[in-house]
C-alpha cells in the first residue's frame, strides 16, 4: 500500500510525474498525473487495471494501437473524463503541460508493453516476467 508517494517516469522523450495519492492493488488507487514532453514514450503499454481518469489542466497526444497493430493518434484536449479498459494498448506524448487524476480499480498480477517489436509482460514493481518478439 502506497500513501502520498512521489516518482518519475521517463520512457523516451516523455515524463509523467506521479503522485500517487492512495494505492491498495488489491481494491483501488488514486492517482495525479503531471505529462510533459515534446517527444513521445518509447513503448506501447495496456494497464493491469480498469480506470477513469480526468483532465484537469492542459492536453497531450495519444498513440492507440488496436488489435491487429493499426496505430491512430489521437489530441486528448476535448473530453475531461476518459474510461481506460485494461487492454487499451496506447502511448503518451507531446504535452506541454497536462494534470490528470486517475482513479484506478483492482490490479491483475499482469500487464503488458510493446518496444522495438518486442512484447514484455510485466508484474507489480515493473518486474519482467515474459519477453517474446
Amino acid at each position: 500500500m502506497k500513501i502520498c508517494a512521489y516518482k518519475e517516469i521517463k520512457l523516451g522523450d516523455f515524463t509523467a510525474k506521479q503522485f500517487t495519492l492512495f494505492e491498495c492493488k488489491h481494491l483501488f488507487s488514486v492517482i495525479f498525473y503531471w505529462f510533459v514532453g515534446d517527444g513521445w514514450q518509447d513503448r506501447y503499454h495496456d494497464h493491469a487495471f480498469r480506470a477513469v481518469s480526468l483532465r484537469l489542466w492542459g492536453s497531450y497526444q495519444e498513440r492507440v494501437m488496436y488489435p491487429g497493430g493499426d496505430v491512430e493518434e489521437v489530441p486528448r484536449n476535448t473530453s475531461r473524463w476518459r474510461y481506460f479498459p485494461r487492454r487499451h494498448m496506447h502511448m503518451l506524448g507531446q504535452s506541454k503541460g497536462c494534470l490528470v487524476m486517475l482513479v484506478a480499480g483492482p490490479w491483475r498480477r499482469f500487464w503488458s508493453e510493446i518496444k522495438d517489436g518486442r512484447v514484455r509482460t510485466l508484474t507489480w514493481g515493473r518486474k519482467v516476467s515474459n519477453v517474446s518478439d
